[in-house]
């Protein structure tokens, strides 16, 4: 795996390149032109030096002598040592030195070759090699008082004492680039610690991780999930919401939509409430999960988890219905083992009259129903259903009773054996638990595709008017409709009674 440089790492490598290379552009720059700066500096100082000893009255009365003497010897060394020069070289039309620094040059003829030049009158600036090494040079004529060239003058400054000057500048620079570089690492140490910080102590590759994590977590939740500002807007929305919004309203792009837009009912919610709340939307009931969003105490925004509470309900009931499945069955496991004991007790005992009469106890209706149900139904969803409804209204003293008159399949979808329960769930809370009728008997069969459920309400304290409110009103057909079933109802005689056909495609 390879290893990623840490957040201190990239910030000093780029901030530390990013000087070299700007550094080192602005060094030879700077560089070249104080180089440059200086040779010009340089070359008008000998200029204006060289023009002034022209005109030098010793200088011109020792040429037209034609002798050198110890006062001009000394007057140009006392001039090259106040303008920090090398040598002042005074000479003949024939080159022929009159002075030098160095004493044992003077009486020999000038060398560098660009002497012929400018004895021949014209001035000459250039670098050559002479006597004392290779320097910086300005040639001048010197002319008398009738204009008659009679010598020349030759002012200068060696190329090791320029490229000293030079390099004093450069160690000025490269000691400004050095606390350059140092400085910047301060200042990225100290930055990268306060990136640090804020950033929980995380690199950028974990917080990348983080991030990639989060994103895989929320495209698997098949939930709605949506993230909000403070000021409701949104910020993040996951597949599960954007299909789901997509569906409800056509909108595509939910980034920056007001929450509120979507879900109107929304200014209704505790944004400060813990447990799940009851949002209704579009004419379905959700619940929605508020969670709010802090950094550092500050409040953020929120997390909002929607998802439909028709299947949150279901799941419960799956639950519930699995638990009473589990439990009947198990009470008839140990009714049954009971039963055998009984059994085996009599014929041990040759007591045959007492089993006669024991088994036929055993034949009743109400002793083989846990059997009959979990026989003839092989959903056990819906033999837990009815075994829960049976045991719920006993206690409202309803004597509930079902016969199945043929084997019911499992079903092949679920949304189908959902459909059955909510009819189930509606009939037996609006005409059982509501009008509680004495006597019940509800009959199960199954043919071409369809589970037919009769009611038999045999309480003439009902009236038959009671029945006919419940199944007209407008929840309970539109329930017809969306599940595509039927009801017929024969109210006019007693016992009352009504069948509900419901689609029951059998699973394989």
């Amino acid at each position: 795996m390879r290893r990623h440089l840490s957040l201190w790492a990239s910030l000093s490598l780029v901030l530390v390149s990013m000087i070299i290379v700007t550094g080192s552009i602005f060094y030879g720059i700077t560089i070249h032109e104080t180089y440059r700066s200086i040779k010009q500096q340089e070359s008008h100082l000998l200029t204006a030096t060289g023009k002034m000893l022209s005109e030098n009255d010793q200088i011109i009365q020792s040429l037209e002598n034609k002798e050198t003497n110890q006062s001009l010897i000394s007057y140009t060394k006392a001039i090259t040592s106040a303008y920090d020069l090398d040598y002042v070289v005074v000479m003949d039309m024939q080159g022929i030195r009159y002075t030098h620094p160095n004493l044992h040059k003077i009486g020999k003829p000038f060398q560098g070759g660009d002497e012929k030049t400018v004895l021949k009158g014209k001035e000459v600036i250039s670098t050559a090699k002479g006597s004392l090494g290779k320097s910086l040079r300005y040639l001048i004529p010197v002319k008398n008082s009738s204009g008659k060239q009679i010598g020349a003058l030759a002012v200068g400054i060696k190329l090791r004492t320029l490229n000293e000057v030079v390099t004093l500048s450069k160690q000025k620079y490269t000691s400004a680039v050095i606390l350059s570089l140092v400085f910047s690492l301060l200042v990225t140490s100290i930055i990268s610690m306060r990136l640090k910080k804020q950033l929980h102590n995380l690199e950028p590759s974990e917080i990348y991780q983080l991030l990639e994590e989060r994103n895989a977590m929320l495209d698997q939740i098949e939930n709605a999930v949506f993230i909000i500002n403070r000021q409701h807007h949104i910020e993040l929305v996951n597949p599960s919401a954007n299909q789901l919004v997509q569906q409800k309203l056509n909108l595509e792009h939910l980034k920056g939509q007001k929450i509120e837009r979507i879900f109107p009912n929304f200014p209704s919610l505790d944004l400060h409430q813990g447990h799940e709340q009851l949002l209704k939307w579009q004419d379905e009931d959700f619940l929605i999960t508020i969670s709010p969003i802090s950094v550092k105490k500050d409040l953020r925004g929120y997390l909002l988890l929607l998802r439909n509470a028709s299947d949150a309900i279901y799941t419960m009931d799956q639950l519930v219905y699995t638990t009473t499945y589990a439990s009947a069955l198990q009470a008839q496991t140990h009714k049954f083992m009971n039963q055998l004991h009984v059994i085996y007790g009599l014929v041990d005992i040759s007591y045959f009259d007492q089993l006669k009469i024991y088994l036929d106890s055993l034949l009743e209706p109400e002793s083989e129903f846990f059997t009959r149900l979990s026989v003839l139904i092989k959903e056990p969803l819906l033999a837990s259903f009815l075994i829960g409804e049976q045991e719920k209204f006993q206690e409202l003293n309803v004597n509930l009773a079902f016969e199945v008159t043929s084997d019911i399949p499992r079903n092949q979808t679920h949304n189908q054996l959902n459909n059955v329960l909510m009819i189930f769930r509606y009939l037996h809370t609006h005409v059982l638990k509501a009008l509680k009728p004495k006597f019940v008997t509800i009959t199960l069969s199954y043919q071409d595709d369809k589970l037919f459920s009769s009611y038999q309400i045999n309480d003439k304290l009902i009236a038959a008017q009671d029945i006919e409110t419940i199944l007209q009103t407008h929840y309970f057909k539109q329930l017809l409709l969306k599940t595509h079933s039927k009801s017929t109802k024969e109210l006019v005689t007693y016992p009352l009674e009504f069948t509900v056909a419901i689609p029951y495609n059998k699973g394989e």
